[in-house]
């Protein structure tokens, strides 16, 4: 009894650890998204805006679209920096 409830705790350990990687791959993305749309304003101390993400883990590249950061007070135009698109890709 107490190895079949010692295997089935393994199994559900198992189980919940590839879900939660499973989550994280599947929603890598947004996560990147919100992180950059979160910490960047904190960092610049203007308002940061990204329109996607798209990043491949297993392959080794990524790119981000419609990136923008706005002006600090004092300066003119709508934003200090925007960008099309970042491509990277990391070499094997």
């Amino acid at each position: 009894m107490k190895r079949f409830f010692l295997l089935g705790a393994v199994a559900l350990i198992l189980l919940l650890l590839i879900g939660g990687v499973a989550y994280l791959y599947l929603s890598l993305n947004t996560l990147v998204k919100k992180a950059v749309e979160t910490v960047g304003p904190t960092i610049t101390k203007t308002n940061v805006s990204l329109a996607s993400a798209n990043l491949s883990p297993f392959s080794g590249s990524g790119k981000l679209s419609g990136f923008v950061i706005g002006n600090p007070e004092g300066f003119e135009g709508p934003y200090a920096l925007k960008l099309g698109s970042i491509a990277v890709s990391v070499d094997k």
